[in-house]
């Protein structure tokens, strides 16, 4: 069994079950370099991608604001050398820590394919790691040791760590993700696709060319060339994930979401929603009960039909209130046309509900 194989089966624990909260999980910040280069990478390799990262961040957050950095410790002047932490609890269960060592050891040598200064093309100009230290094979069995050390030349370190600032001295061209949900990744694609998702999270969405998407996800031309088989076996899985545990995710069964040319699927509007705060969906449903008591006249019993829909998590409350001022335009348009005005309302919100009109999730 190979170790794509043996990570994508399901593991005990809170790890899978995790929901991360507006506010919580460890926040990473990486340039756009990054987040937009083209790794030939195993789950396990982008989970240790991220552990570094991790192990980063003090002076990348320096950096974003233009301090110098290479005054820390971990840039030992004698050495051309930083070492850093991989914590194997972190990533997997004990019993895979040997896979995890196996991933690292592997990637001695690797030449990672960054996008250049200007982020017009790629370069692969350094090696990623120079060295990775692993305790005897004993100790990895007996699952006693819970971290391996990685090295790399400190060029390669401040390639991953700095950042462009504009000329108020604030960062720019830079991505804000979440560690747990790499960490709880068990698509090879989610890492890839949850951090440019992110990165253009402020903007709130963008359209990539499928061409271009493909390459970013290491396909070559014959893998899923069908955009049907892509967004079975790549867009629904990663989709459903990040749903599932992420602070953002996107809806690939929104019907702007393919952008075509003739029949032929061409680009892809990724529109970003992000995961609201309990005492916000609790805000967003009252506005809503209001909304249905105060214009629509609705009685307790038609509400409880309504309250119903409030228990799914996927539930896009803005679209879900457009759609309600849309129906009040329409009855005030037809008038005494339609008959049972609080039925009407109803109906029509269940039947959009259960078609996906207004909810983020998998049709």
């Amino acid at each position: 069994m190979n170790e794509e194989s043996k990570v994508k089966k399901k593991r005990p624990g809170k790890r899978n079950g995790i929901v991360l909260l507006p506010g919580s999980g460890t926040v990473l910040y990486q340039s756009n370099r990054v987040t937009n280069g083209r790794f030939s990478f195993t789950l396990y390799q982008w989970k240790i991608l991220a552990a570094t990262m991790k192990a980063l961040q003090e002076p990348i957050k320096l950096s974003m604001y233009g301090i110098d950095y290479k005054q820390l410790t971990l840039f030992n002047e004698d050495s051309k050398i930083i070492r850093v932490p991989i914590p194997l609890n972190e990533i997997t269960t004990p019993n895979h820590y040997k896979d995890v060592v196996t991933a690292a050891k592997r990637l001695q040598d690797y030449k990672l394919s960054l996008k250049n200064k200007d982020l017009t093309g790629y370069q692969d100009t350094i090696v990623f790691f120079s060295k990775v230290t692993a305790p005897e094979k004993a100790n990895i069995d007996n699952r006693s040791v819970t971290a391996i050390y990685v090295e790399m030349y400190k060029e390669v370190a401040e390639y991953l760590i700095n950042m462009e600032q504009n000329d108020q001295g604030s960062p720019i061209k830079y991505t804000r993700y979440l560690y747990e949900v790499i960490i709880a990744a068990k698509s090879i694609y989610s890492p890839i696709l949850y951090q440019k998702i992110a990165s253009w999270s402020k903007k709130g969405e963008f359209v990539i060319t499928l061409d271009e998407l493909r390459l970013d996800l290491g396909l070559d031309s014959e893998t899923y060339s069908n955009y049907s088989d892509f967004k079975k076996r790549i867009l629904l899985p990663v989709q459903k994930e990040l749903m599932a545990h992420a602070d953002i995710w996107y809806n690939c069964n929104a019907k702007d979401f393919t952008i075509s040319q003739g029949k032929k699927v061409v680009r892809l509007r990724f529109k970003i929603t992000k995961r609201l705060n309990p005492e916000a969906v609790k805000i967003q449903q009252e506005a809503i009960k209001e909304l249905l008591t105060h214009h629509f006249k609705l009685m307790p019993d038609h509400m409880a039909t309504i309250n119903k829909l409030f228990k799914a998590e996927n539930l896009d409350y803005n679209k879900l209130k457009e759609r309600i001022l849309e129906i009040f335009n329409f009855m005030v348009e037809k008038g005494s046309k339609i008959t049972n005005p609080q039925a009407y309302v109803v109906s029509s919100i269940i039947n959009d509900f259960e078609t996906g009109v207004y909810t983020h999730g998998i049709a």
